[in-house]
């Protein structure tokens, strides 16, 4: 265990999440670094999940409503209007961490003084023991980098707060991309901690079944939040589209 132990903040929205949201929970408070808050908004579900959620007994879950516009980017921001840590991370619902993933992450955060990292990650069917693949990340990833692909699993990334003049969520598609291309042009740089640190769950109905919409979304970003010129932008579509055909399917 760490030394010194900053308190992480975990961002996790929740919409109709009754039937994944126990176990993501679970996968928080089995971390070996103790020193988190785990902060869940829930975005005006119409099943039980507040009801699970409220059952779990843990003074450092908090559960909040959503207090801006409805969808993933109001939560994810009223997450983060109560955030008190010095660090935070994110994690989906549907989605689980490794054991170690925080005490690995916030150490070489420490070490190596870093103010944005990601980790490589797991896709699964169901279970984590129904591995479909093993999704890879760069070492480091910059701004010119990522308007041409988004390498940066939302499951995996830890961001040190003080390092942010502006930590606001944009609203938009793709409100996790939006929010990286935000912040990196702040800090410069994202960085790779080595290891498979955390485990995406895949439905039934993915991004894969959804490619022309993807594409669609990438294109608002580009053009109308990164305001990024023409052709410019066109160029970056491209590579977005190879590197997922790269990502999904080889």
């Amino acid at each position: 265990m760490l030394n010194d132990c900053p308190l992480v903040s975990i961002v996790m929205p929740s919409y109709n999440s009754s039937l994944t949201v126990n176990e993501s929970i679970k996968s928080v408070l089995s971390q070996s670094y103790s020193n988190f808050e785990l902060i869940i908004c829930d975005d005006n579900s119409t099943d039980d999940s507040k009801s699970i959620i409220s059952k779990i007994e843990d003074d450092r879950i908090r559960l909040v409503d959503n207090v801006f516009k409805k969808g993933a980017c109001g939560a994810r921001a009223t997450c983060m209007k109560y955030a008190n840590g010095d660090y935070i991370a994110f994690l989906d619902s549907d989605d689980l961490w490794a054991s170690n993933k925080l005490e690995i992450q916030i150490g070489s955060m420490l070490e190596n003084d870093l103010d944005f990292t990601y980790s490589d990650y797991a896709v699964f069917i169901d279970s984590i023991n129904n591995i479909e693949r093993l999704i890879f990340s760069p070492e480091k990833i910059q701004y010119g980098d990522l308007i041409r692909y988004c390498d940066i699993g939302c499951l995996t990334v830890v961001i040190r707060k003080s390092s942010f003049s502006c930590l606001e969520y944009v609203d938009s598609p793709k409100e996790d991309y939006a929010f990286w291309l935000k912040i990196i042009k702040q800090c410069k740089v994202a960085s790779k901690v080595n290891g498979t640190l955390a485990y995406y769950r895949r439905g039934t109905t993915t991004l894969s079944s959804n490619k022309v919409k993807e594409i669609g979304k990438q294109w608002y970003v580009l053009r109308n939040v990164e305001n990024l010129p023409f052709l410019l932008s066109v160029n970056c579509l491209i590579s977005y589209c190879f590197n997922g055909l790269r990502k999904h399917y080889l």
